[in-house]
């Protein structure tokens, strides 16, 4: 089982071609990557603070960007990537925004995968990332 393509790590993994394991690394990026980190790829980098901070107060937006710009993250490293974003209603906290992320691909060899967050956001920055079982 593998992805498209190695992903570096800077940790002892070194390349790594696990699916689960690379997804989970690029979903780190896409959490922490800071969009003006490049000039030349611009259009490259994939990044949760960017989106938050172009599409303030607006969750459809949000939802909007998050998902396009996953699905196209994503699919550099895996095929068939389904990738679907939804707010979740804070009834305990409303002031706290939360949205869900269920994402689906196939690695090289056809198996499928499903990586599952749920994402609590509070002014504007990830306070809580939170495994979902089963997507």
């Amino acid at each position: 089982m593998s992805s498209k393509v190695l992903f570096p790590s800077l940790s002892e993994d070194g390349w790594v071609n696990t699916p689960l394991k690379v997804a989970d690394l690029l979903f780190s990026h896409f959490i922490l990557a800071d969009k003006s980190q490049t000039y030349m790829y611009d259009d490259m980098v994939a990044s949760f603070p960017w989106i938050i901070q172009n599409t303030q107060k607006d969750i459809t937006q949000t939802i909007i960007q998050t998902q396009e710009t996953l699905r196209s993250y994503f699919i550099r490293y895996f095929n068939d990537v389904v990738v679907e974003v939804s707010e979740v209603p804070n009834v305990l906290e409303p002031s706290k925004g939360q949205i869900s992320i269920y994402l689906r691909f196939t690695d090289t060899e056809g198996t499928d995968h499903v990586l599952g967050k749920l994402l609590t956001i509070i002014e504007s920055k990830v306070a809580e990332i939170i495994d979902i079982s089963n997507g």
